[in-house]
């Protein structure tokens, strides 16, 4: 028992101080989004949200209806930071030794190394690699996953903003996995995620923040689902990478947000 502590916490010490480098790396290129994003807001103009905006995500959600400011305005410069990190890959010896004792999860200590770089910036995206349908389901390891709740809790808390659920190992759990995980973010008022729905009404409205009076729009795609697939007529489940299916989400997002972020989850 002591030797096999020692090699996980021996990981976990690893799999932290590799963490912490990429996050570092990360900050350097939140300067390059900053830029990106202030060149394309340059000639806009800066409207606060509308009245109808929801608050979705601990940002204002812009109705899909809700056209760009008019054209005229006085150029207006207006910056965003942005950083983005990922796999969020959940193995058995991660939630084996985050365990209570009372059938609960704290993960808060895995991302609390990295946590003020995470909130030095305005909005901070993580791909939530291993589906978290919740323990009701029943918590298992490769090479079909579900991991615990609370990863998305202590994901909140380490500062950041946006998820990524279209992952290839999203459908694990099944469709309750899915549906599991996205009741979970219900109750994280400050994480959005892209990428997954509950029905067909909710993929088609696009997602859009507001950061800094910049409108981000935001969408997920993911290339497979490792053999796995949506139950018939349930396609809108998961986003999958489609030429024809992106193309149409651009243009709607276009129509709506300032700058459009993208997560492509196809591997490097």
């Amino acid at each position: 028992m002591s030797s096999w502590r020692t090699m996980v916490e021996s990981k976990k010490a690893s799999s932290l101080s590799t963490l912490r480098a990429f996050c570092k790396l990360v900050a350097m290129f939140a300067w390059a989004a900053l830029l990106a994003v202030a060149a394309a807001c340059a000639s806009g103009e800066g409207q606060k949200s509308p009245n109808n905006a929801q608050d979705i995500g601990g940002y204002p959600i812009l109705d899909a209806r809700q056209a760009p400011g008019s054209a005229g305005a006085a150029p207006d410069l207006r910056t965003v930071t942005f950083a983005a990190v990922g796999d969020n890959l959940i193995h058995k010896t991660v939630y084996l030794t985050h365990a209570k004792g009372d059938g609960t999860y704290d993960f808060n200590d895995v991302y609390a190394p990295t946590k003020p770089y995470v909130e030095e910036v305005d909005f901070a995206f993580i791909n939530q690699e291993t589906v978290c349908g919740g323990t009701g389901l029943g918590l298992s390891d490769y090479p079909s996953f579900n991991s615990p709740h609370e990863i998305l809790d202590a994901v909140a808390s380490a500062g950041f903003d946006w998820v990524n659920t279209a992952s290839n190992h999203v459908l694990d759990a099944g469709e309750q996995g899915i549906l599991s995980q996205l009741d979970h973010i219900k109750n994280l008022p400050t994480l959005v995620q892209t990428g997954t729905h509950a029905s067909a009404e909710d993929a088609g409205k696009p997602t859009v923040v507001v950061v800094n009076d910049v409108r981000l729009g935001l969408a997920s795609y993911t290339y497979g689902l490792n053999g796995y697939e949506t139950p018939n007529g349930k396609e809108y489940l998961v986003d999958l990478i489609d030429r024809g299916r992106i193309e149409r989400d651009m243009k709607a997002l276009n129509a709506v947000s300032d700058v459009q972020l993208v997560s492509m989850h196809w591997g490097v």
